[in-house]
């Protein structure tokens, strides 16, 4: 992380000479962070349909290879009261098609070299900023709203950007964050196009409003405590109220999730767990009931070496989300093939989109992941993970997956390793199984 200061000085009401010149002075801290990343995939057998279910348990026979990179740059930008700002931008981000000429995102490859996508689409552009929110620490409570990410735990729900305002009291042991996010503003007509969770296919509604002269929005409200009982120990829970007054069915959901860390001794313990209304869960295109799901592990150190071992379920059409079995769980749960954690984590590059847990039902799953310290610079990690999904309620019919995988990580220098991915997914009865590979460098900063 880089510091400057930076003193600002401005020169106003510039009058008559006799009047002499006014200047004023504020000084400003900013810190710069970031990270880059260039990136190799090899997919087989990734093609659609990416969900399991009645009518997604084969996938056709496809392959394929590409690059993706960017770099990101973020800032915090703090006056000298305290009050502070966040952002950060995305450069030339190729992702999701790679070097293909700008087709897939913001730059492409061509004969000259990198091209740059003009595109004003948020989505696309060269340049494009994801986070920025300003805030103000008032004795032990800080308020902050903009656009960011709200990070909570992976199994409820991944990482997203909204429209946010929260204040967050700190004292001793504890934190208390009372929050409001938008995720969406108003009501657009038209007819939207969803995937029914319960059969797999394309549905569409339409969507009557009145020009945007009603104000029918989706809010998120939610409270969450982190408490600290010792130096290992933690528990960190939130509850949400989900206010949804668009699409003619407007309804509240409700939902919570909570999970515990500790030690005993030196085994590191994780118990988790979710739950959402049915109004929570219609809202999310899932099933009309009320869907939970819990998991624990432990980490348990053998020397160099350490195992994990994690077993969940999840129950009534419960998803986790795409992020669970990412870098955020690390060092439990990592999923190389399952789940749909974002581009962002390293784990997340061979995911094939096939979420834990059962649209249509319940699931469960067992996870074990051996790893081992080379060196200083070289890390090992293997995983096995086997999952039972219900695929149809009404026959209860259940599906079986396993997957194994293993990553190979190696510090390069401070701040920059360089990881190699390898994953096999099978899923019973399917045609063609996913087979991934992946080489990272990533830098951070």
């Amino acid at each position: 992380m880089r510091k400057i200061i930076v003193a600002t000085t401005g020169l106003m009401l510039v009058g008559a000479l006799s009047a002499g010149v006014v200047s004023t002075a504020s000084a400003a801290t900013i810190n710069f962070s970031g990270d880059a990343r260039a990136r190799f995939y090899y997919q087989d057998n990734y093609g659609s349909p990416l969900t399991l279910g009645a009518n997604g348990v084969n996938r056709p026979d496809t392959s394929q290879t590409f690059w993706q990179s960017r770099v990101r740059l973020v800032f915090k930008i703090e006056t000298k009261g305290g009050a502070y700002a966040v952002g950060r931008f995305r450069l030339l981000d190729s992702y999701p098609k790679g070097w293909d000429n700008g087709a897939g995102g913001a730059a492409g490859w061509s004969a000259n070299g990198a091209t740059a996508n003009d595109s004003t689409s948020p989505s696309t552009a060269s340049i494009r900023a994801d986070i920025g929110y300003v805030g103000l620490p008032l004795g032990p409570v800080t308020i902050e709203a903009g656009t960011g990410v709200n990070t909570m735990d992976e199994f409820f729900r991944a990482d997203n950007f909204y429209n946010f305002i929260r204040g967050k009291y700190t004292g001793g042991n504890t934190t208390v964050q009372l929050f409001m996010e938008k995720f969406s503003e108003y009501q657009q007509t038209g007819t939207v196009t969803s995937i029914d969770a319960k059969t797999g296919l394309a549905v569409s509604k339409t969507i009557i409003d009145d020009n945007y002269t009603s104000d029918d929005d989706v809010n998120h409200y939610g409270l969450r405590l982190i408490q600290k009982f010792n130096n290992s120990w933690q528990l960190d829970t939130t509850l949400f109220v989900l206010d949804n007054q668009q699409n003619n069915d407007g309804n509240t959901g409700f939902g919570w999730t909570g999970v515990v860390t500790g030690k005993i001794n030196d085994v590191s313990v994780i118990v988790g767990g979710a739950y959402k209304s049915s109004d929570y869960m219609k809202y999310e295109g899932s099933l009309d009931d009320n869907g939970y799901g819990i998991y624990a592990g432990v980490n348990v150190p053998i020397g160099i070496a350490s195992v994990s071992a994690v077993v969940g379920g999840t129950f009534n059409g419960y998803l986790a989300s795409g992020d669970f079995g990412g870098d955020g769980q690390e060092p439990y749960v990592p999923f190389i093939m399952l789940s749909n954690a974002s581009s962002t984590e390293v784990i997340g590059m061979l995911n094939t989109g096939i979420r834990l847990g059962s649209a249509t039902g319940d699931a469960w799953f067992v996870n074990v992941a051996p790893s081992v310290k080379i060196s200083d610079k070289l890390t090992l990690t293997g995983e096995c993970t086997y999952a039972q999904v219900d695929v149809n309620m009404k026959n209860k019919s259940n599906l079986s997956l396993w997957e194994v995988g293993g990553i190979a990580s190696y510090a390069v220098t401070d701040g920059a390793k360089i990881s190699a991915l390898l994953g096999y997914l099978n899923i019973e009865d399917s045609d063609n199984q996913p087979l991934g590979f992946g080489l990272a460098l990533d830098l951070a900063f």
